[in-house]
Formats: structure tokens, C-alpha cells, sequence
């Protein structure tokens, strides 16, 4: 949202969330009503809270944002609507891939291994961004192996099904929050952003604050 709300023109592929729920934690976060509200719906929505969606609604409507529910996405796909709204914006846009796994390679090759499968879409996907200029940022899952180590802090190697997407990823970001598993600890409320891989630059931990009642994450600074 951030990206669109800039004026760049910007891309989601939504394969784990339809489209309710992604309007649901859009509303929340950028008109600051409770999201807890919104999933609730009917009285749960208070009047303050309408107020606050509809003074938003006509910037939400002007962002150049296209959202894309499709339950099928392949590479070929992420490309076709990539150069379509680069022909149309005079510009590639920011791609956000929710997520990685849940993809299809063009092939659908019924005998592939999900790590086969996921290496290939790894790979087409790099290649989409170096010819068309596009940033692609792809959400993805991680194996159980942070829960069993001390501080459950995740890794890079905890990247589910391939060693490909660490290979072809120019940066990589694992969000945990030590308060998901201990509730009471004295960071509640925070979150890291571990920089685990960057081609570009240093790698490092940035601390965030999440406001998960607004379904969102924001800078320290701006936590209010």
C-alpha cells in the first residue's frame, strides 16, 4: 500500500487470502478501525469507524493498485500482467506474490517434487524480473526448524522446499516476533525484520512495531 500510496504503480498476486479479507486489513490499516471489527462485521462496525473508512475510501479508489485473486498463478501469468501494466502505466510495477508455494509452474508437470516445482518457479520468476525491470517480492513459508532451536529465530535455511529461492533471491526477510511464543516477554509489540541475505548490501535486524489490531506493521518512531 505504502508503494502505491507514492503513485507506483503496483501488483498482488493473492493466493492465500481472497479478496474480503485483503479489503478487510487494508481498511483496518489505513483508516485505523479495528480489524477485529471488520471481520466481525454488522454492529461490531461502530459509527467512528465508518466515518473513518468512508474519508479514505476516494484515495483508496484513485492508488494505482491492481489486485489479482486468481487461484491459479504461474510465471507466464506474472509476466503477461507485468508487461500489460508496464504498456499502460509507462512504468514495471512493484509485484507482491502471496506466496511462493502456492504457485503453479507453466509445465504443471504432475510428477514434479515440490522442490522441483518450487526451484523452477523460483527460477522463472528472477528471470521475469531481469527482463522486464520489474521488482518482485514474493512471500514465502518456512519449514518447522526455527520452533525447535533456542530463541526460535528463523534463518534463511528454514526457507520451505528449496534451496533455489536463497540462490536466486537478491534479498531475503524473516519477520519474527519473540511475543508469538512468549506472550509476556518485555518485547511485546515488536517485531524483527532479519535481513538474512542482501546482494546489494549489509544484512542486519531492524526492529519494527506491529499493531496487529490494525492489521499492520509500522517504524518504532511511528508506533502511536
Amino acid at each position: 500500500m505504502a508503494n502505491a500510496g507514492s503513485g507506483r504503480p503496483t501488483l498482488v498476486h493473492s493466493m492465500e487470502m481472497g479478496e474480503p479479507e485483503v479489503l478487510n486489513r487494508v481498511l483496518a490499516s489505513r483508516a485505523t478501525v479495528g480489524l477485529h471489527h471488520l471481520m466481525d462485521g454488522g454492529p461490531a462496525i461502530e459509527d467512528g469507524d465508518w466515518a473513518r473508512m468512508l474519508r479514505i475510501l476516494p484515495d483508496l479508489t484513485r492508488l494505482p493498485l491492481w489486485m489479482d485473486y486468481a487461484a491459479r498463478v504461474s510465471p507466464s501469468r506474472v509476466r503477461h500482467r507485468i508487461k500489460a501494466l508496464a504498456r499502460e502505466t509507462g512504468r514495471a510495477p512493484l509485484v507482491i506474490i502471496d506466496y511462493l508455494q502456492l504457485m503453479e509452474t507453466d509445465q504443471r508437470n504432475g510428477r514434479q517434487t515440490p522442490y522441483e516445482r518450487v526451484s523452477e518457479i523460483s527460477r522463472e520468476l528472477k528471470i521475469i524480473a531481469e527482463e522486464t525491470g520489474a521488482v518482485i517480492v514474493c512471500c514465502a513459508q518456512l519449514n518447522r526448524g526455527s520452533e525447535h532451536r533456542e530463541g526460535k529465530r528463523p534463518m534463511v535455511s528454514d526457507l520451505r522446499d528449496s534451496g533455489q529461492i536463497e540462490q536466486d533471491a537478491s534479498a531475503i526477510i524473516l519477520l519474527h516476533r519473540e511475543d508469538a511464543y512468549e506472550p509476556a516477554s518485555e518485547r511485546a509489540g515488536e517485531v524483527d525484520l532479519i535481513v538474512g541475505k542482501n546482494r546489494n548490501g549489509p544484512t542486519c535486524t531492524v526492529t519494527v512495531a506491529h499493531q496487529l489490531h490494525f492489521g499492520r506493521i509500522r517504524d518504532m518512531a511511528r508506533a502511536d
